[in-house]
C-alpha cells in the first residue's frame, strides 16, 4: 500500500514543481519584457509622465468650456444670426445635459466609468473581444470617457506608443484633479459631433433645428451615435450608419440597466429624419446686428472710448485703435458664447426691405459685378427708445450675396436734409428766432467748383425757406452762427465722419467731405422727435455672456441734451409744414402728424428723405453706389413715396385707434402750458416758506436793541429769499410780497430809529417781466411780405 502512494506524492510535488516553475518562468518573462519596456521607453515615460502632470495642473474647469458659438435674436426671440469661429458649440453645464445624454455615453463608451481611475484594463480587453465577435465592428473602443477627452483635448490622434502611454498618465491626473461629474460634462461639450459642431447642443441645433433639452430620447441617442465617427456617421450624409449606431446604444443602454426592455422597443421604431438647415444669408439684419454688437463690446469689455471730436492727426490714430478693438471684439463675439437680444424686427424688415425692392423694380441697369447699380439705404427707429427696428442696406441682391450695407457703411452727401439737423435747430437754440423770422435768400462768397444755387435773392421767413427747401437761408444762417458752432452740433449726434475740411459754410447745404448715413440721420431725426434728446441708435438691448452675467442693458444707456425744447418743437412745426404744403406731400398719409424733409444733392446724384410721426422715423437713400446724376429718382420723389409706403403700414395700429388716443407732436402752446404748471408749483412752494416769516415779522414786538436787531435779520432774511426766487415769481406775486414787507417796515421804523438799527433797502420792482418763460415762445410779429401772404405761422400751429 505504501508503495502504491509514494507515486501519487511524488505526481503532486511534480504538479507543483511545474506550477512554481512557470509562475516564475512567466514572472522572468515579465520582469523580462518590463525590463526591455523600460529600457527603451523608460525616458519616455518619465519624460511623458511629466508632461502630464504639467498640462492638467495648469488648466482649469473654464478652460474645457472652449470656444462658444453666440446668438443673435430679433424682438421676438427668434434666432437672427449665428455668429461663431471655426466650429459651432454651445458649452451646457452637467445638470442641464439631459440624464439620456450621459447614460447614453456611458453605456456605448465606458459603462465602467465611475468604477476605473481613468483606464481601464479590462475595458481594452473586452474591446478587443468584441472586435472578433462583430465580423471587425468597432462596437466598444478601449479607451475610456477620460482617455478620450485628454487625446481630444491635449493631444493628437497619432498612433504611436509615445501618445498612448501621455494619454493614460493625462487621464490618471484628470481623475485625481476633476470630479467624474466634471470631466463627462467636459467630454459631453468637446467632442465633434460632425459638420463643424462640437457639443451636444450645437449639434442638436444643427440636426435638428432646436435645444437638446427639446428632443425625444430617441434623437438625444442619435446625436450620442455621431463621435464615434463624425464622417462616417454624419446624419445628413449616411443617416443609416447613423440609425444603426443608435440602436447598439440603445442595447447597450438596455444591458446595463439605462433601459427597459419595453422602453428599448419603442427607442427602436421611433423614425428619426434630421434637417437640412439653411445656411445664412448674412443678410443686412445679420450684418448690421453683428456690427452693432461688436461696438457695444467694444465699450462694454474692452473699454473702447469713441470718440466724434477729433482733429485730423488725431483721427489717424483713433482710426487705427478703432480697426484693431474691432476685430478684437469680433474675435470675442465669434468664441465666447454671447446672447444677443436685439430689437429688429423680421416684419418690419420684410415690409421695408419689400418696398424697396418694388420701389426701384424699373431700374434694371446693372453694374460690372452683375447687381443694379441703382441702391437704396433705409433705417426705421422708435423714438421712445431709440433703437432700430429695421434696416435696409439696398435692393434684395441678384445673386443673394450681401457685400455692403449702405445703411450703416455707405456715407452720403444728405444735401437739405441736413438743414434742420445742422442750421436752424440751431439757430432756433442759438438765437432765439422763429420760423417767422424774415431773412435774405442769397448765397454769397461761393466758388466755381462749389456749384451752389445762389437762392432767390429775396427776403423770405425762415417756414417758407423750409418749405421749399431754399438755400440761402441756411447758408446765411450757419455764417452768422459760424461753421464750427453748426459742427458741433453733428459732433454731439455723435456723426462719425465730420473732419477739419468740413468748416464752411457748405455745409448747410450738405456739402461735406464724406457725408453721412441713413443710420446716424436716423438718429439725428429722432432726436427732434424727442424734443432734443439724443440716444445713440442702435439695436442691441441685452447682451448676456454664457455664464449667464449681463454685460449691457440698453435700458441702462445714457441720454444727452443736444437741442433746446422749444427750438425742436418749433422745427417740427416747420417739417410738418413740408410734409403738407411743401416738398414733402409724397410723404403724407392721413390720420397720423408727419414731420419730413426731403434733399437732394448736386446733379441729383443722392435723393433723401428724412422724416418723423410721434411714434417713428424714417431716413431714406437713393442713389448709385458710383455717385452718377439721375434725375428721374427725384422728380419722381421716390424717397418720399417710400417713407409712406413704409410708415403706413407700420402706424396701421396707430390709426385703428380712437383719434383721441393717438400721439401728438407737443405744440408750443402745450409747452407754454407745461411752464406755466410748474411756474404755479414753484410760485405755491416759495409761497409757504416765505409766508410764515412774513407773518413772524408783523408780530415781532421791538422793546429793545436786540429785538431791533432780530427784525432786521428776520428783514434780511426774508429779502434773499425773494432774490433768490426773483426769477420764478410773476410779477403779480412778487409785488403783493414786496408790498406786505414793505408796509410791515414802515409801521415799524420808528421803533427801529429809536436803537439806531436802519434795514437794507429792498430790491426795486423792475418794470421788465419776471421771466421770459411766457414770453419767448410768443411769436414774433415781424412784416410778412405780399408774396408770402398765406404762408403765416398760424397756420401750422394748430394741428389738422
Amino acid at each position: 500500500m505504501r508503495k502504491n502512494k509514494k507515486p501519487k506524492c511524488s505526481l503532486k510535488k511534480r504538479v507543483l514543481k511545474w506550477v512554481l516553475s512557470f509562475l516564475l518562468l512567466f514572472l522572468f518573462f515579465c520582469l523580462s519584457f518590463c525590463g526591455i519596456v523600460w529600457f527603451t521607453y523608460g525616458d519616455t515615460i518619465v519624460e511623458k509622465h511629466t508632461s502630464a502632470l504639467q498640462k492638467v495642473k495648469q488648466i482649469s474647469a473654464t478652460e474645457f468650456d472652449g470656444v462658444q458659438t453666440s446668438l443673435i435674436y430679433d424682438v421676438d426671440g427668434n434666432l437672427l444670426s449665428k455668429i461663431k469661429g471655426d466650429k459651432e458649440t454651445y458649452y451646457l453645464r452637467y445638470n442641464d445635459i439631459p440624464a439620456t445624454v450621459r447614460d447614453a455615453f456611458v453605456a456605448i463608451e465606458d459603462h465602467r466609468y465611475l468604477e476605473h481611475s481613468g483606464v481601464d484594463y479590462i475595458a481594452i480587453a473586452r474591446a478587443a473581444l468584441e472586435i472578433i465577435k462583430s465580423d471587425g465592428e468597432l462596437v466598444q473602443g478601449g479607451s475610456t470617457i477620460t482617455q478620450q477627452l485628454a487625446r481630444n483635448i491635449f493631444l493628437n490622434y497619432d498612433k504611436n506608443i509615445e501618445r498612448k502611454i501621455e494619454e493614460m498618465f493625462i487621464a490618471f491626473e484628470l481623475e485625481k484633479q476633476f470630479s467624474k461629474e466634471d470631466i463627462l460634462e467636459f467630454y459631453i461639450n468637446n467632442i465633434n459631433y460632425g459638420n463643424n459642431c462640437y457639443g451636444i447642443e450645437a449639434a442638436a441645433r444643427k440636426y435638428f433645428g432646436k435645444s437638446v433639452k427639446e428632443l425625444s430620447k430617441s434623437q438625444m441617442i442619435y446625436l450620442c451615435a455621431i463621435p464615434q465617427s463624425p464622417t462616417g456617421n454624419d446624419p445628413l450624409k449616411y443617416p443609416n450608419n447613423t440609425l444603426r449606431r443608435r440602436d447598439n446604444i440603445i442595447r447597450a443602454m438596455t444591458e446595463y440597466g439605462y433601459l427597459t426592455s419595453n422602453e428599448e422597443a419603442l427607442l427602436m421604431k421611433e423614425t428619426i429624419v434630421p434637417i437640412k438647415s439653411e445656411s445664412s444669408t448674412n443678410n443686412y439684419l445679420e450684418t448690421y446686428a453683428k456690427h452693432a454688437t461688436i461696438e457695444v463690446l467694444m465699450n462694454k469689455v474692452l473699454n473702447f472710448e469713441f470718440r466724434y471730436d477729433l482733429s485730423n492727426k488725431e483721427r489717424k490714430e483713433y482710426e487705427k485703435n478703432y480697426e484693431e478693438c474691432y476685430k478684437e471684439a469680433e474675435q470675442l463675439l465669434k468664441t465666447n458664447g454671447y446672447s444677443v437680444y436685439t430689437s429688429l424686427s423680421l416684419e418690419t424688415q420684410a415690409l421695408a426691405q419689400s418696398q424697396v425692392d418694388e420701389a426701384l423694380l424699373n431700374y434694371t441697369l446693372l453694374k460690372s459685378d452683375g447687381e443694379y447699380s441703382l441702391q437704396a439705404a433705409v433705417t426705421i427707429i422708435d423714438n421712445e427708445s431709440g433703437l432700430v427696428e429695421a434696416i435696409v442696406g439696398g435692393r434684395t441682391p441678384l445673386n443673394h450675396i450681401y457685400t455692403l450695407n449702405r445703411a450703416y457703411q455707405s456715407y452720403r452727401q444728405p444735401g437739405s436734409t441736413i438743414k434742420p439737423i445742422i442750421a436752424y435747430t440751431p439757430y432756433f437754440s442759438e438765437i432765439g428766432h422763429t420760423p417767422n423770422k424774415m431773412m435774405l435768400d442769397n448765397v454769397e462768397q461761393q466758388t466755381e467748383e462749389q456749384k451752389i444755387p445762389k437762392g432767390t435773392g429775396k427776403n423770405t421767413s425762415i417756414l417758407n425757406a423750409v418749405r421749399w427747401s431754399y438755400n440761402g437761408v441756411p447758408w446765411n444762417i450757419v455764417r452768422e452762427m459760424t461753421p464750427e458752432k453748426a459742427l458741433s452740433y453733428l459732433k454731439l449726434l455723435n456723426f462719425h465722419e465730420i473732419v477739419e475740411e468740413d468748416n464752411g459754410e457748405a455745409i448747410a447745404l450738405g456739402g461735406f467731405t464724406y457725408g453721412m448715413n441713413t443710420l446716424e440721420m436716423a438718429g439725428a431725426y429722432s432726436t427732434l422727435a424727442r424734443n432734443g434728446v439724443f440716444i445713440e441708435p442702435t439695436c442691441i438691448t441685452k447682451i448676456v455672456s454664457a455664464t449667464g452675467e449681463e454685460i449691457y442693458n440698453h435700458k441702462d444707456i445714457s441720454t444727452r441734451k443736444v437741442y433746446d425744447e422749444r427750438a425742436t418743437i418749433l422745427m417740427t412745426e416747420c417739417l410738418i409744414d413740408v410734409v403738407l404744403n411743401g416738398t414733402g406731400k409724397a410723404a403724407h398719409f392721413d390720420g397720423m402728424q408727419i414731420a419730413g424733409k426731403t434733399g437732394t444733392t448736386n446733379d441729383e446724384k443722392d435723393s433723401w428723405f428724412a422724416g418723423y410721426t410721434p411714434y417713428k422715423t424714417a431716413v431714406i437713400w437713393v442713389g448709385h453706389d458710383t455717385p452718377k446724376e439721375d434725375a428721374s429718382v427725384s422728380q419722381k420723389n421716390i424717397t418720399a413715396s417710400l417713407f409712406r409706403n413704409i410708415m403706413k403700414p407700420l402706424h396701421q395700429k396707430y390709426l385703428e385707434q380712437s383719434p383721441e388716443s393717438i400721439k401728438t407732436f407737443t405744440t408750443k402752446e402745450e409747452l407754454e402750458e407745461e411752464k406755466a404748471e410748474v411756474l404755479q408749483s414753484v410760485e405755491q412752494d416759495f409761497i409757504s416758506i416765505v409766508t410764515p416769516k412774513i407773518s413772524q415779522l408783523a408780530n415781532k414786538a421791538i422793546l429793545s436793541k436786540e429785538d431791533a436787531k432780530e427784525f432786521n435779520t428776520l428783514y434780511s432774511d426774508i429779502l434773499k429769499i425773494m432774490e433768490e426766487h426773483r426769477e420764478n415769481i410773476s410779477n403779480e406775486h412778487y409785488q403783493e410780497i414786496y408790498q406786505q414787507v414793505e408796509d410791515i417796515k414802515r409801521e415799524s421804523w420808528r421803533d427801529l430809529a429809536k436803537y439806531y438799527v436802519i434795514p437794507p433797502t429792498a430790491p426795486t420792482l423792475s418794470n421788465e417781466p419776471a421771466t421770459e418763460i411766457n414770453e419767448e415762445h410768443q411769436i414774433e410779429q415781424e412784416p410778412i411780405s405780399t408774396e408770402e401772404q398765406g404762408s403765416e405761422y398760424s397756420t401750422v400751429t394748430a394741428w389738422e
